[in-house]
C-alpha cells in the first residue's frame, strides 16, 4: 500500500473520491499522492503545488480542497477528468468534460480597463484588483493578478489528450440541446505556427500539443464580424450574447474521428431568475447581434464600394465624367456610412465624444446594458432595440437604392469607358 510514496515520507491524512471508487487522496508530510486502484500504487500530484505538510483535506462540488500547514489553503479545481481515468486511455485522444458547469455573468467592469502590456486594473463593486497579461499563441489572453487571489476560471473548462501531435488543424465545437453550433474554434494552422494568429481569423484558437491541452470557453456565442480598414471603427467587434443553462455538447474533431462528451450548465446559486426569463434575455441579445452584424456587412460592403471609386479616379483620370461621378458617388456612400459609424477616424482618437453616438455604438451600449445582469429584459430594451433596428433598416435600404441607381449608372459609365464595372 506504499508503492509509489517516497520512504522517508509519512501520512497525515487519506480521503475516498465521492463519485469514484477506489480514486484516494492522500496528504503527506510533503505532499499530495492520489491512487486510482485503491491504494496498490501512489502518484505525486505536483504541478504547482508546494513541497509542505497537508495536514487536511476534503472534497466539495467536485473540488479538493487541501489544507496546508504555512502554505494556505489550496483548491485543485474538477475532479471530472479523474473519474474514470485509467493509463490504457493515454492510447487513443480523449475529452474531459465536467458534468456541471456554472453559468456565471460577468459582473460590471470586471473585464478590466484594457489588456495593454505591463500592468492593467480591474474594478468591479469596489474591489480594485493589479493584474499583467499574457497572450498566449492561440490569442487567449491569461491574468495573472498581483495583488488579489486567482478565481477559478469563469467558463466551461474543456481538457483533451491528443497522443500525436495532429497534422492538420483540430476543430472543436460546441453545441445547444437542438444541435446548433454555439461557437466553433479551431487550432493553428501550419501558417499561423511561423506567421502567428491570422488577423482574418475572427476568434481565438485551440491548444493542439501531443499530450494534454486546456481550453476554457467564456460560455459566450463568438464575436460580430469587424469593419475592414484600420481606422478607428475597425476595431469594433460586438461581444456575443452569453448561453443560457441547459444541456451542451462538445464535439472535438481529429484527423476526421469525433469525441463527444455532454456537459450541463447550471445557474449560479444566488440567481433567482427563471430560466424563461433568461431566454428571453438571450433572444434579445441575439436580435441585438444579428442587427449589428448586418449593419457591419453593410458598412465593409461600402466600404469596398468606396475603395473601387478611390481606385477608378486614379485608373480613369483623363475621363473627366468619370472622376467627377466618382467623387460624387463616393460622397453619397460615405455619407450612408456616417450614420452607422464614424469612417476614416485615425487610431486613438475616440468618435463618440467628438462626433456622437453613432449606430453601432448605440446598439453596442444597449448590449452591454441587458447583459449587466442575470434579468428579463426591460420593456424599455425592447423598445430602443426595435428604435435602433428600423434605423439600420432604413440605411440597409437606402443602400439598396443606391446601389440599384447610381452606383449602377457609374457601373455603366464604365463599362463604356473602361470595359469594366463597378463590384458589389
Amino acid at each position: 500500500i506504499t508503492s509509489g510514496i517516497t520512504a522517508d515520507d509519512f501520512v497525515r491524512c487519506i480521503r475516498e473520491d465521492p463519485k469514484q471508487k477506489d480514486l484516494l487522496y492522500i496528504g503527506t508530510e510533503t505532499g499530495l499522492y492520489l491512487s486510482f486502484d485503491a491504494g496498490k500504487k501512489w502518484q505525486r500530484i505536483e504541478s504547482n503545488f508546494p513541497v509542505t505538510p497537508v495536514y487536511d483535506m476534503m472534497i466539495r462540488d467536485n473540488d479538493l480542497v487541501v489544507a496546508t500547514h504555512g502554505r494556505a489553503f489550496w483548491i485543485l479545481d474538477d475532479l471530472s477528468p479523474l473519474h474514470g481515468f485509467k493509463d490504457a486511455m493515454l492510447k487513443s485522444n480523449q475529452l474531459f468534460v465536467a458534468e456541471e458547469n456554472i453559468r456565471i455573468m460577468p459582473k460590471i467592469f470586471e473585464g478590466g480597463f484594457g489588456d495593454a502590456p505591463g500592468k492593467n486594473y480591474m474594478a468591479t463593486l469596489g474591489i480594485v484588483a493589479a493584474y499583467e497579461v499574457e497572450k498566449s499563441p492561440e490569442g487567449n489572453i491569461e491574468r495573472q493578478y498581483l495583488d488579489t487571489g486567482q478565481n477559478p476560471d469563469k467558463g466551461l473548462v474543456i481538457r483533451y489528450f491528443l497522443k500525436d501531435e495532429p497534422k492538420e488543424p483540430i476543430k472543436l465545437e460546441i453545441k445547444d440541446a437542438d444541435g446548433a453550433v454555439v461557437r466553433s474554434l479551431t487550432s493553428l494552422t501550419a501558417k499561423e505556427k511561423e506567421d502567428g494568429l491570422d488577423p482574418a481569423r475572427n476568434d481565438v484558437a485551440v491548444p493542439a500539443a501531443q499530450g494534454f491541452n486546456r481550453f476554457v470557453w467564456d460560455m459566450f456565442y463568438p464575436r460580430t464580424s469587424k469593419i475592414k480598414g484600420e481606422d478607428f471603427a475597425s476595431q469594433f467587434a460586438m461581444q456575443g450574447p452569453m448561453i443560457v443553462p441547459g444541456e451542451y455538447r462538445v464535439e472535438l474533431t481529429v484527423a476526421g474521428k469525433t469525441i463527444t462528451q455532454t456537459t450541463t450548465v447550471i445557474k449560479e446559486h444566488r440567481v433567482k431568475t427563471s430560466d424563461k426569463d433568461l431566454k428571453a434575455q438571450l433572444a434579445l441579445h441575439k436580435k441585438i447581434f444579428d442587427k449589428t452584424e448586418e449593419g457591419i456587412q453593410t458598412v465593409n460592403s461600402m466600404r469596398d464600394v468606396r475603395k473601387q471609386l478611390a481606385d477608378w479616379q486614379e485608373r480613369a483620370s483623363e475621363h473627366k465624367d468619370v472622376v467627377k461621378q466618382a467623387e460624387a458617388l463616393t460622397a453619397k456612400v460615405r455619407k450612408l456610412e456616417e450614420r452607422v459609424a464614424v469612417p476614416d477616424l485615425r487610431d486613438g482618437w475616440p468618435d463618440t465624444f467628438n462626433n456622437g453616438a453613432r449606430l453601432l455604438s448605440k446598439l453596442n451600449t444597449l448590449s452591454d446594458a441587458i447583459k449587466i445582469g442575470d434579468y428579463k429584459p426591460t420593456d424599455q430594451a425592447k423598445e430602443v432595440y426595435e428604435h435602433l433596428s428600423k434605423q439600420v433598416d432604413a440605411i440597409v435600404k437606402d443602400y439598396a437604392a443606391l446601389q440599384k441607381g447610381d452606383i449602377a449608372k457609374f457601373s455603366a459609365l464604365l463599362v463604356t469607358k473602361e470595359k469594366a464595372h463597378i463590384i458589389v
